[in-house]
């Protein structure tokens, strides 16, 4: 890779701070308008003219390779070292030429050969292989992973690899982004993930498939407890997948096609449907708004992957949200309602007190007196705070004569009135 090309690629992955900003590949960053660059954070006017130049010059470099040849011709060049039935072998079970991959039984089958001749033609095929042809597409597919952050759908790989090499239709190129990944795995990595698809990846700079998988649960589980604040979803995220260099929420979009952000970063899964979604701009936005006020916030909230139903069955949409209710074409908070505290139910009198032809009342008396007669201990009554002193006046009458009601603070006082004023000057000096 020469000089020019080095500096060139070298700009360009100054490019992965603006991914992080809802640009989840270097065509929407090229595609992006000054005004929105200019709104990011540290980008100015100066910035701005930086990443036209590193576009400009990318395109520059890459269209100069690519009208060179195309990647038919490249294919041919790299397989012409095989011999025998090695380049249909490598091009049937990878599927390089068209079709689904061979299994290695069905390919013997066809091609009168014993399933290990097959395998030692694969093996022999790949260690043939001039991969020095393919040099400067594994320079192109390193630079995309490096602004991507190490990691990449198969597809995303064979769309760029396609715009700087044409390829004819009987060669797939997502394919043999497959086959360079297997010819360079200490540069290269691919994890087939269940829900997000084949992955390629810097070997040395993602987890391998347990941390991918890991990660993509993870999102999908903060998507379904919409809405999580950004801020908590990427500490979740980083905390599975800590070797991801940028940011976490746009990684999950990328891979997983159905997730989505809310202009506020918060992730969800779309669709989302209506309930949810006026749910949620109800919520952040102030009532009252017009219905048509309310259907542009809710599709600008969610980029027009919210489903907004038609006029006849928006009511019915609205009812189902307790926040809310619809008058006309305003929808306004729903009406306020009275709250009654629930009356207080007394406790049920204990079966001690409930003695016949007394009271409740007497009963406690009659136990107090009964302890207070034998002086074993004490017994403790609970009482509403504001009437306290009321009730222990009381009882301390229906105990008899020779109990004494006792206020703590009254006490205090009391004793302490002979000599209030030193009180007060201790009080005042003692500091």
């Amino acid at each position: 890779m020469g000089t020019s090309r080095a500096a060139t690629l070298h700009r360009l992955r100054r490019l992965r701070n603006y991914l992080a900003h809802g640009h989840r590949t270097v065509g929407s960053v090229a595609e992006a308008t000054r005004e929105s660059l200019t709104g990011i954070d540290g980008v100015g006017a100066g910035r701005v003219a930086k990443i036209v130049l590193a576009l400009q010059q990318f395109a520059d470099a890459t269209a100069q390779l690519g009208t060179a040849r195309s990647l038919d011709e490249i294919w041919r060049r790299a397989t012409a070292p095989l011999k025998g039935h090695q380049p249909a072998v490598v091009a049937r079970l990878y599927g390089i030429a068209g079709g689904e991959p061979a299994t290695q039984a069905a390919l013997a089958e066809q091609l009168g050969l014993s399933q290990p001749a097959v395998s030692h033609a694969l093996q022999k095929a790949k260690e043939l292989i001039d991969v020095r042809a393919f040099d400067e597409i594994l320079d192109a597919i390193e630079a995309v992973l490096e602004v991507l952050g190490g990691v990449a759908h198969q597809d995303e790989i064979a769309a760029e690899i396609g715009r700087q090499w044409p390829a004819s239709d009987a060669l797939s190129v997502p394919r043999l982004v497959r086959l360079l990944v297997d010819l360079n795995a200490k540069r290269l990595g691919m994890v087939d993930e269940p829900e997000a698809g084949a992955l390629v990846t810097h070997s040395a700079a993602i987890g391998g498939s347990r941390g991918l998988s890991a990660f993509v649960v993870a999102a999908r589980q903060i998507a379904g407890q919409f809405p999580v604040s950004p801020e908590a979803a990427r500490r979740s995220l980083r905390a599975v997948l800590p070797e991801y260099p940028l940011d976490h929420l746009s990684l999950a979009t990328r891979l997983l096609g159905d997730l989505e952000l809310t202009d506020a970063g918060e992730l969800f899964e779309r669709p989302i449907y209506p309930p949810e979604a006026i749910r949620h701009v109800i919520h952040r936005e102030r009532l009252p708004m017009s219905l048509d006020r309310l259907r542009l916030v809710v599709e600008r909230t969610f980029g027009g992957h919210a489903v907004w139903p038609d006029d006849q069955t928006i009511a019915t949409a609205l009812a189902a949200i307790e926040d809310c209710r619809v008058e006309g074409d305003m929808v306004l908070p729903a009406a306020g309602r009275s709250v009654v505290p629930p009356r207080r139910e007394s406790d049920p009198v204990p079966a001690e007190l409930r003695v016949a032809a007394r009271s409740p009342e007497e009963a406690a008396v009659d136990l107090l007196r009964g302890a207070a007669s034998r002086g074993d201990g004490f017994r403790l009554v609970v009482s509403p705070a504001d009437h306290a002193p009321e009730i222990g006046r009381s009882l301390a009458r229906a105990i008899g004569p020779d109990v004494r009601f006792l206020s703590f603070e009254s006490e205090l006082l009391a004793r302490m009135d002979a000599s209030f004023e030193s009180f007060v000057r201790a009080e005042r000096f003692k500091a």
